[in-house]
């Protein structure tokens, strides 16, 4: 649900039959929350939100080499809650792993989704296409380098070229928006200590990606993300339904799977007997 002021899912979320609820959203939607105070069993959850994928260093090359990929941004045109969007490389490796980033968004191929040789898909509607143009333009005009992309592709549909951008800032429309898109952010840090500080975000934080070598780094700094879940030299879910899913801030409100989407979806009574 994107795009929209409009009320969206009260009849769903009001009806008292099915025993929870949930969806992705943006916080411009609104959602009737007098319902899940009424009735919490389960919960709503506003789980769309800004992702970091950080590259501490390139020493290793098979977890750099995945980052560069970027299947998760890519695979569905960044339309996705778990699109990394954003990207913190240390100073050093930034200007060898962005050339490894362009070089795949030039090979990129769209093409329809039922299409097996290709996983770039067109953007859902031309309204959010625009959106997305709207955003990358705005960071543009505030001092934003675009490297490769910010326009639509040529080819029949909705389609939307990989589009990278340098020179952000914390303020800029690409790093505070959600865009879901196939639109992605780098900066680049000096220390450990300023890529915590560019990975918090203001309102959202739902999963992170961590790249490194130093496991006695990784597990410091996976303390310090403020994100529901984080990934170390990996990006994206695993198969484990027992792992809780959702976010910081405004990127949850509750848990999807795990023990805690189990008592979410319990109901408790208290019966007092007098005898």
């Amino acid at each position: 649900m994107k795009n929209t002021k409009k009320r969206k899912g009260a009849s769903l979320v009001k009806e008292t039959t099915p025993p929870s609820f949930g969806f992705s959203t943006t916080p411009s939607v609104h959602v009737p929350g007098g319902a899940f105070v009424r009735d919490p069993v389960g919960a709503t959850g506003l789980d769309g939100g800004i992702q970091v994928s950080w590259a501490r260093q390139l020493d290793e090359i098979r977890a750099a080499q995945r980052l560069a990929r970027l299947g998760r941004l890519l695979s569905n045109a960044g339309q996705a809650c778990v699109a990394g969007s954003r990207l913190l490389v240390e100073e050093t490796a930034a200007e060898a792993l962005v050339a490894m980033i362009l070089t795949h968004m030039r090979a990129v191929r769209p093409g329809p989704t039922w299409d097996e040789t290709t996983r770039y898909s067109p953007i859902v509607s031309e309204r959010q296409r625009q959106r997305i143009h709207a955003i990358v333009s705005a960071a543009v005009d505030r001092g934003a380098d675009c490297l490769i992309g910010g326009t639509a592709m040529e080819e029949e549909g909705y389609f939307y070229a990989p589009t990278l951008l340098a020179g952000v800032d914390q303020e800029s429309p690409a790093v505070v928006e959600e865009i879901f898109g196939p639109v992605l952010t780098v900066q680049s840090f000096a220390d450990e200590e300023e890529a915590v500080a560019l990975a918090d975000h203001p309102t959202y934080g739902l999963c992170a990606g961590l790249y490194t070598s130093d496991l006695s780094r990784a597990l410091r700094v996976t303390r310090q993300l403020q994100t529901g879940t984080v990934w170390v030299n990996r990006y994206g879910r695993s198969r484990d339904h027992i792992l809780p899913t959702g976010g910081y801030k405004r990127s949850g409100i509750g848990k999807d799977l795990g023990r805690e989407a189990y008592h979410a979806n319990r109901r408790s009574k208290s019966v007092l007997i007098g005898l």
